[in-house]
């Protein structure tokens, strides 16, 4: 974070019922203004990690975006329960799903967007299955310009195992006008990537 003094942090705690602890991560530019980040309870033992919520304001534009990465045996109820904690009408939910292959390769909801899509390939072994997620809201499917899974090319192949066995997904979303330093730039587009 020191080399990106542009951005900003906010960490939930380690999570996981077993040893073996994950911690969710936003990180964002400082032109967002976070207005709320919390874990969701869960009192009913439906999820391995709980899901991490954010609530970010850009110019007068709020939106919740919410994370989580699903154990892969649960992943059809770890999934249903997910896209249930709905907190605003302008909402993404990203993470590793574990929603494809052997794991879970059932209907997808359509009461909302499902943006990296089943053919998507987020897995950077031999497998081809899209783990990886993001799910919108139609008011923000409204506004994303751009979608991609980030495949390395085969010079970062091994770079990349040593980071994660999925590759990045991201969208770009167009929001209303950001005032910083009380010079307003036209439109902002914002970046949002989960590597799981």
């Amino acid at each position: 974070m020191d080399e990106m003094p542009q951005y900003d942090y906010v960490l939930s705690h380690r999570l996981n019922r077993t040893s073996s602890q994950e911690q969710y991560a936003f990180i964002y530019r400082k032109a967002f203004r976070l207005l709320d980040y919390y874990v969701i309870g869960d009192p009913y033992n439906l999820f391995e990690r709980e899901p991490f919520f954010v609530t970010f304001m850009v110019d007068s534009y709020i939106f919740d975006i919410a994370q989580t990465h699903i154990k892969p045996e649960n992943a059809e109820k770890g999934v249903a329960a997910f896209l249930k904690v709905k907190t605003s009408t302008k909402q993404i939910w990203l993470g590793d799903f574990n929603a494809d292959c052997g794991y879970y390769d059932k209907f997808l909801s359509e009461r909302f967007d499902w943006i990296i899509k089943d053919k998507e390939d987020t897995t950077v072994d031999d497998t081809d299955c899209t783990y990886d997620r993001i799910v919108v809201t139609y008011p923000i499917t409204d506004r994303i310009r751009g979608i991609w899974v980030n495949t390395l090319d085969e010079y970062n192949y091994s770079f990349q195992l040593k980071i994660s066995d999925h590759f990045p997904v991201s969208i770009k979303l167009e929001i209303p006008s950001v005032n910083c330093n009380h010079v307003t730039f036209g439109k902002y587009m914002g970046n949002f990537s989960a590597l799981l």
